[in-house]
């Protein structure tokens, strides 16, 4: 995933986690050409005794810059491990040792037998917190999410995080937001299995404010969207698109990649919110939709938002979708390609 930019040559960067591996490849945006992985610089994970398997690697995330050096950071989860590490810059080497991260986050909540949440959802990059600084969002088990408005050092667990959202019985998905409302600061959407309409049918609570203290995420949510129909998914992507209608608010796209359109199983539909949405919505209740017409396309599996792609000075949304099939193929197995879809959203 893109991690900003590591090295200040105003170009972005991104890193590859390769978690069977138990490693990660960093890709720098200067000369890139293509590349084997073995001559990239590359982090290595810790292993453990009681998790020979780390998965070092399972997410990635830019942390922005956390020491003041005018380079951003990385954060790289361990999911087996139920830890997350903080890895500063400069990244002058060819190879970085896990042990060696400026902090190591671990969630001793969660049983070692299981993949845990810290290790694959992690956010950074963005202030929430509106204090001006980068802020550190991991989510833990059990849906504890810990947002660290200081940026971690050493060793330290989820629960040393000065803000805590709970309540959220799992968490599925992190994602922080460009300024939805219009506060100056960045917002945060937390997605999670459950909902109003039954299992998995998906529900994201969006946090235009993040307490300073242990809190309710369902209780202090500014919105709260919850999917349509058992299994749908919804909050499986969540994207902000920045401000598309020009009322200074920022728009939101959201999306169900299980959910069936008119009886079309497993489409997939996006569904974009308009003005900085305030209160309850059973979706698609409110929404401009995107939807799919080919059986299991999965439209939604990937959302990005917020960049002008297309050239016209308006910013756009790219929706992932991974089965969809070649057109005028027979077989939605063999031949499920997968596609990129970009929408031009102005309003």
């Amino acid at each position: 995933g893109p991690v900003g930019d590591v090295d200040g040559d105003r170009r972005a960067d991104f890193v590859v986690g390769a978690a069977v591996n138990n490693r990660a490849h960093l890709v720098l945006g200067r000369g890139l050409t293509s590349s084997n992985v073995q001559d990239l610089p590359t982090f290595y994970g810790e292993t453990s005794a009681y998790a020979p398997y780390p998965y070092f690697g399972s997410a990635v995330a830019s942390a922005g810059d956390t020491n003041g050096d005018g380079l951003d950071d990385l954060v790289i989860g361990a999911s087996s491990l139920a830890t997350a590490y903080l890895f500063t810059g400069p990244f002058d080497g060819s190879a970085f040792d896990a042990g060696g991260a400026e902090a190591r986050v671990v969630d001793p909540t969660s049983p070692a037998w299981e993949t845990s949440a810290i290790g694959e959802l992690i956010a950074g990059g963005a202030d929430v917190t509106g204090d001006g600084a980068y802020d550190l969002v991991l989510g833990g088990a059990g849906g504890t999410v810990g947002v660290f408005d200081e940026p971690p050092r050493g060793a330290m667990t989820l629960q040393d995080a000065p803000r805590t959202l709970n309540e959220l019985g799992a968490v599925t998905g992190i994602t922080l937001l460009p300024d939805v409302d219009g506060d100056g600061t960045d917002d945060l959407a937390i997605s999670t299995p459950g909902g109003l309409m039954g299992f998995f049918a998906g529900a994201t609570y969006l946090l235009y404010e993040v307490p300073d203290r242990v809190a309710s995420a369902p209780d202090h949510a500014d919105a709260v969207f919850d999917g349509q129909a058992a299994g749908a998914n919804l909050g499986y992507a969540v994207a902000g698109l920045g401000d598309l209608t020009g009322d200074g608010a920022g728009e939101v796209a959201l999306s169900a990649p299980s959910s069936q359109w008119h009886d079309v199983w497993g489409s997939g539909v996006v569904f974009v919110y308009a003005g900085a949405p305030h209160g309850s919505y059973v979706v698609p209740d409110r929404a401009l939709q995107i939807y799919a017409g080919g059986v299991n396309a999965a439209l939604g599996t990937s959302l990005v938002g917020g960049s002008d792609l297309t050239g016209d000075g308006e910013p756009d949304l790219a929706v992932g979708a991974s089965w969809t099939v070649d057109a005028g193929s027979t077989n939605t197995i063999a031949s499920s390609a997968g596609a990129v879809f970009v929408f031009d959203l102005a309003m």
